[in-house]
């Protein structure tokens, strides 16, 4: 449900991720490598190992959705990537599945990302979920107001790559274990 997306990755999605980069301002090149997937491992909304890392990308905007879940996919293959076009179906996915980090779009257009946030942290002291805000708006007042509300990173699109992406995912769901006193999951 409002799932779009890939579903195998390999270099065929590597190619259509490098087409798709002139459409995401300011990333310059995404680098693919070949991953070697058996046929079950490549849905990868439905397979999710107790190793992989499970990624929520909320983002209304089908050609962004689709890239960052192709590129972080080749970025890192702990990955189990998990897409919705909106911050309803993000909710009520979340309400049914354990996820450890969620990458939400501010600007969504049926809903307010913002209002998605404060949803998804109800206690901004003690998040249960790792967020990060993954936007175009260049708006330091909507970055503060972001962190102060649950959001461990405010990250802009058009001057992240997906390996800063990687990097931020990470560094998220560590910050929220050592907020709840747990060992930081690795995912491999």
């Amino acid at each position: 449900m409002g799932r779009l997306g890939t579903s195998r990755v390999g270099m065929v999605e590597c190619r259509k991720a490098l087409r798709m980069t002139a459409s995401v301002e300011g990333l310059s090149a995404v680098f693919c490598r070949q991953e070697r997937r058996s046929p079950m491992q490549n849905s990868s909304a439905s397979t999710y190992s107790s190793s992989a890392c499970r990624v929520l990308l909320i983002e209304d905007d089908p050609e962004p959705l689709a890239f960052w879940s192709v590129a972080l996919r080749n970025c890192a293959s702990h990955y189990s990537v998990l897409e919705v076009a909106g911050g309803q179906e993000g909710l009520e996915l979340l309400r049914h599945q354990k996820v450890d980090c969620v990458v939400l779009d501010l600007d969504l257009s049926t809903s307010s990302g913002f209002q998605v946030l404060l949803d998804i942290v109800p206690d901004r002291k003690r998040p249960k979920t790792a967020v990060l805000i993954f936007t175009r708006l260049q708006n330091p007042t909507l970055a503060k107001m972001s962190l102060e509300n649950g959001a461990q990173a405010y990250l802009l699109k058009q001057n992240t790559s997906p390996d800063i992406l990687d990097k931020a995912i990470h560094k998220a769901m560590t910050s929220v274990a050592s907020v709840l006193g747990e060992k930081p999951r690795v995912c491999s």
